[in-house]
């Protein structure tokens, strides 16, 4: 799995911009955190709408080892804060199906449809901590956080929904971050490729599927063409091309059981950071 997971960074790092901007203030937003630590307090935890002075999709790039390039559909961005101080980026955005959810929703749900899946279900497609709560385990902070009643309640709030259910999934397969995390259930992997391409790769996979299939119209879905289903064909008909785009084996997880804010602050204080925070307290003693 290390192997895998090196080999998938490695591929996304290819479409990274490094913004020093956002690296700098990074930095000092790690040194306040660093402040916090000995006197945290659940009760100077808020969630906000995204208001940090970077573009979304820059600022998540900096932070992150995978490569968002955005998403369509229904979308919510939130940063969670302690008191004046950004701990964690959060994103709710419209429902995927795959194989491990779509069985799990089926059981949960006798008659499920589509519209109950945007009725009920959003998916949880940014979950990060930056600076140096991470070593806090800020990351489970903002997992307890997004599974949080008050806080889906937002995405609510904005798209008149009923959500019940929030899911993610990991890109690196089954995830630390969101391992023994209370009341999200892991379900599977969900296996299949990314559509994270460059455009000289795409330019490729379209020669070539005209030139495999010279009869074929090449469907489209808003407007796009199906580029991974193109490039699918091509390989299981042993067209070969210049690079291969690798499978992603993705963690599904679910969760059903939405507590109140202040409960899921308590509990990661008190399971995870407390019990990190002697460690590494213990660990600086001992250098000193």
């Amino acid at each position: 799995m290390d192997d895998y997971k090196q080999k998938l960074r490695n591929y996304y790092r290819q479409f990274k911009t490094v913004n020093p901007d956002i690296v700098a203030w990074v930095e000092a937003i790690s040194d306040r955190q660093k402040e916090i630590i000995e006197t945290f307090d659940v009760d100077c935890i808020s969630v906000r709408n995204y208001d940090l002075p970077f573009p979304k999709k820059q600022f998540i790039n900096n932070i992150s080892s995978m490569y968002y390039k955005g998403r369509v559909g229904r979308r919510l961005d939130l940063l969670v804060y302690y008191s004046d101080v950004p701990l964690a980026y959060i994103q709710y955005g419209s429902p995927v199906m795959n194989r491990p959810l779509n069985k799990w929703l089926h059981h949960k749900f006798n008659d499920f449809n589509f519209k109950l899946l945007n009725e009920k279900v959003v998916d949880l497609s940014v979950c990060i901590s930056f600076g140096n709560i991470t070593k806090y385990l800020g990351g489970k902070l903002a997992v307890f956080v997004s599974i949080s009643k008050e806080i889906v309640k937002l995405f609510d709030e904005k798209y008149n929904t009923n959500i019940e259910v929030v899911y993610t999934t990991s890109i690196f397969g089954k995830s630390s971050l969101y391992n023994r995390v209370r009341n999200l259930d892991y379900l599977g992997l969900s296996e299949g490729y990314h559509s994270i391409l460059t455009k000289k790769q795409i330019e490729e996979i379209k020669r070539a599927y005209r030139i495999a299939y010279p009869h074929r119209k090449i469907k489209k879905s808003a407007l796009a063409e199906h580029i991974i289903r193109m490039y699918d064909h091509l390989q299981n008909d042993g067209y070969k091309l210049s690079f291969e785009i690798p499978k992603t084996k993705r963690g599904v997880y679910v969760c059903d059981k939405l507590l109140p804010l202040k409960e899921n602050l308590n509990y990661w204080y008190n399971r995870w950071f407390l019990p990190r925070r002697a460690r590494i307290n213990r660990e600086i003693n001992k250098k000193c």
